[in-house]
């Protein structure tokens, strides 16, 4: 990977604050200490983001949890409707994700996400049929 130098400004207490803390976690490389910073930085948003399609998966399904047996509610809609459900809830929350949030992260995520709900659609056919995995 090309490197790049980047000069920056700090306050002479951030420069103090700067040295303590790379001594403790990088040996006095502030280039580390800088480098792990920015991955424990993209490592939160990436969290944070995780968190935004959840909640517009749990918006969209009433439900907390995908993993919520829907058999646990009052008058559960039967299994192959529970799965339908949950796999549109979770197309309409990917289709709701804002443009900049659309990456890599999120077409992992959002795989997964459908993956399991189309998972959950089959085995309720299944059962609808009468077949067993």
């Amino acid at each position: 990977m090309a490197q790049e130098i980047v000069e920056f400004v700090l306050e002479a207490d951030e420069v103090l604050e700067l040295d303590r803390l790379a001594g403790i976690h990088t040996d006095g490389d502030r280039t580390a200490l800088l480098s792990e910073a920015i991955r424990i930085m993209a490592a939160q948003e990436r969290a944070e983001r995780l968190r935004r399609l959840q909640a517009r998966i749990h918006a969209t399904t009433g439900r907390t949890n995908l993993s919520v047996d829907f058999d646990d509610l009052p008058q559960p809609p039967s299994g192959l409707a529970a799965a339908i459900l949950e796999a549109r809830a979770v197309i309409a929350a990917c289709d709701a994700t804002p443009l900049d949030e659309m990456d890599a992260f999120f077409y992992a995520r959002g795989y997964n996400e459908l993956r399991f709900a189309l998972d959950n659609l089959l085995t309720a056919f299944e059962g609808r049929l009468g077949n067993s995995r």
